[in-house]
């Protein structure tokens, strides 16, 4: 008898124990941030392959990374702790890359504009 009034207290903690939430850590950074700084990670990264591709590969792409994650005044463990959580909660990593794919189209669109502007001025 014992044993079973073990088993149900042990089971119903495990349950209890699946069922809470799971927040963003302390130390994550928090969403839209995080989206800048993988707007800024991805921008890093087209340089790194532009360059590699016309075989200028003075730069690396480990230290592209480390300068993004300098600028916006974060460590990689903040990073690695923020990518984890996100990994874990993919509805909510499809919403971030929702933000940085929307922020890098309208990147793009002003450059183009600008491009625009410039061609216009030259004629």
């Amino acid at each position: 008898m014992k044993f079973r009034i073990h088993t149900i207290v042990i089971l119903l903690l495990v349950i209890l124990a699946s069922c809470q939430r799971d927040p963003l850590p302390k130390n994550a950074i928090k969403q839209e941030k995080f989206v800048d700084v993988l707007v800024d990670i991805h921008i890093a990264q087209a340089i790194y392959n532009d360059r590699i591709r016309i075989k200028m590969d003075s730069l690396r792409s480990d230290e592209l990374y480390l300068s993004v994650l300098e600028k916006h005044g974060i460590s990689e463990e903040e990073m690695n702790t923020t990518t984890l959580y996100y990994t874990r909660h993919p509805k909510k990593y499809d919403k971030v890359y929702s933000d940085v794919l929307t922020k890098i189209s309208l990147l793009l669109e002003a450059e183009n504009k600008e491009q625009d502007i410039i061609i216009q001025d030259s004629k």
